[in-house]
């Protein structure tokens, strides 16, 4: 099962590096692979090292291709406090 995890984040990692490379991103490319981190994740009881690897080159693809203007709320990432 553990393999079959890694497997699946490491497709993951290899849509979201494809489409940073042929820059192709867009937000619903963003949306569909974190759809797919979730499905994984639902699965994943023992996360292996692809784990977050598969998880930061989401968050690259999706700071690569959040239009310029937008907020870190609505690009799906969380916003930073204010000190």
């Amino acid at each position: 099962m553990a393999d079959a995890r890694a497997a699946e984040y490491r497709a993951v990692i290899e849509a979201a590096c494809e489409a940073i490379r042929a820059g192709s991103g867009t937000a619903g490319s963003v949306r569909r692979l974190r759809a797919e981190l979730r499905r994984i994740g639902r699965r994943d009881f023992f996360p292996p090292p692809e784990r977050e690897r598969a998880h930061a080159a989401v968050r690259t693809l999706a700071d690569e291709f959040t239009p310029p203007g937008a907020t870190a709320a609505r690009a799906g990432r969380p916003e930073k406090e204010q000190a």
